[in-house]
């Protein structure tokens, strides 16, 4: 009876230890890259994302000052690379395929261009009320409500006040 109990923890034992294997497997692939101009000039500060097309999940960077750019703990799958830098037309690459432990090298070339959309965000401002005597009127009224309240509560009544 005692050898089943050993067998049973040890079968749960392994299988845990090879689903995490399993796991990590899946997520040691990495897309890399360098970002140049249409010269061939490293492009440092670039913002560079992929995104799997399977579940939408996004992975984000920036190139460091040689241009180079690494996105490290992928799964297997399909992905989409978006470069974007101020003063140059964004880079995308579509179908992207990572296989497992694959590091796979995508170079991006970004062509001179302009800013050609301004997003502009507006909001009403936060009005605050400047009058202290009426803040601390209206502070009271809440106290004496409450304590009016909850004594009628203690009496059994729900009266509304």
């Amino acid at each position: 009876m005692k050898n089943r109990g050993r067998t049973k923890i040890f079968t749960l034992v392994m299988f845990l230890l090879f689903a995490c294997v399993f796991t990590q497997a899946q997520q040691n692939s990495v897309i890399t890259g360098t970002v140049t101009d249409n010269q061939g000039a490293a492009i440092p500060g670039a913002q560079v994302s992929v995104i799997a097309d399977a579940t939408g999940f996004v992975s984000n960077t920036v190139t460091n000052a040689a241009g180079i750019y690494s996105i490290p703990g992928l799964n297997v799958g399909t992905y989409d690379l978006k470069v974007n830098m101020n003063g140059f037309q964004a880079y995308v690459a579509k179908g992207l395929q990572v296989n497992v432990s694959q590091t796979l090298r995508a170079d991006a070339t970004l062509s001179v261009g302009s800013v050609s959309e301004t997003v502009t965000v507006s909001a009403n401002a936060l009005t605050v009320q400047s009058q202290l005597r009426r803040a601390r009127r209206n502070r009271t009224r809440c106290k004496l409500y409450d304590a009016r309240q909850q004594h009628a509560i203690r009496r059994g009544r729900r009266e509304q006040l």
